[in-house]
């Protein structure tokens, strides 16, 4: 409608259907109901969204280069995949657990241990040509509490706490306004709106539909709408990639037009960032809802206890 190329519209709308499995994950963690029934089934549908985003991605760029869609290739990311999860898996749930169990952390050998873990399943999810941060998650699945004793799992948590939060979080918020080169006109604002709108919606519709046709509360599938929402980091680099990508074949006179332009790549980003600003917004509003019709539900007995800043018994059983 804006008058975008077909490739164009493809990653535009590739790009909307992102979800970001480490924003997620953190802003649950804050609320501390990442271990409940809702929780789980958001950062589960969030790591599937983002394999198809990234399997749709790979697709894209080859019919891109090649001009047309290749079966043999599209055969091969999907087997890639499959072998990554098979082979993670088996590490996470048989050999992680045994190591890990004869360190301790008088020298941070946990630590490090975790880092080296999160690093090593982080670049086989980019062989398999996913993205590394489903691999680091992955990786902190496995280095998980019920199998380090409480001490060693609290350090391990303080340090990657400081790491992220004071280090890398500000550098994400900077480096993502480098990659903007907004214009003040009206076409492109009412262009930032449009997809924005549509990639809330997207999420809360679908998402949020999908969760009520499957049994769950109407305001429990609002928080499940609204907890898929943000984008952060992976739709950044899903962007820098097709740019990357949109030069070279421009460089060899393989396309006429870019794949993604400065504009919509702006666009994509400042979407990106907007939805990442209300996810946690509108999932505590809905989480408060969702309470205030069910106070007595599982979910709010966690969520108050972690408002008034206790930790529950129960929730080391969840």
């Amino acid at each position: 409608m804006f008058g975008g190329t077909v490739y164009q519209s493809l990653f535009v709308g590739m790009g909307l259907s992102i979800t970001s499995i480490a924003v997620q994950a953190r802003i649950l963690h804050d609320m501390n109901i990442h271990n409940t029934k809702i929780g789980h089934i958001i950062i589960g549908a969030a790591i599937i969204d983002d394999i198809l985003a990234l399997v749709t991605l790979s697709i894209l760029l080859g019919l891109a280069e090649s001009g047309k869609i290749q079966a043999m290739q599209i055969s091969f990311v999907v087997f890639k995949a499959i072998a990554f999860f098979a082979i993670t898996i088996l590490i996470g749930q048989f050999i992680i657990p045994k190591l890990i169990r004869k360190l301790d952390d008088r020298e941070a050998k946990t630590f490090t241990f975790a880092l080296i873990s999160a690093l090593v399943v982080g670049y086989l999810a980019e062989l398999a040509g996913l993205h590394l941060i489903i691999g680091a998650f992955l990786a902190g699945q496995f280095v998980r509490k019920e199998i380090i004793d409480r001490g060693g799992y609290k350090k391990i948590n303080d340090r990657f706490y400081s790491l992220s939060y004071g280090f890398m979080a500000p550098v994400f918020f900077v480096s993502l306004s480098f990659h903007l080169h907004f214009q003040w006109k009206w076409p492109i604002i009412i262009f930032i709106l449009t997809i924005t709108l549509i990639a809330i919606a997207g999420k809360l519709i679908g998402c949020g539909v999908g969760a009520f046709l499957y049994g769950n509360k109407f305001w429990g599938s609002a928080i499940i709408g609204c907890g898929m929402n943000g984008r952060g980091a992976v739709e950044m680099v899903i962007a820098a990639v097709v740019i990357k990508l949109s030069d070279k074949l421009t460089a060899s006179n393989s396309i006429t037009e870019p794949l993604l332009t400065q504009d919509q790549f702006s666009a994509l980003i400042c979407m990106a960032f907007i939805t990442t600003i209300i996810a946690p917004l509108t999932l505590k509003w809905t989480a408060k809802k969702y309470c205030i019709y069910d106070e007595n539900a599982q979910f709010c007995g966690i969520w108050d206890k972690s408002k008034k800043g206790q930790r529950p018994v129960a929730y080391y059983r969840l």
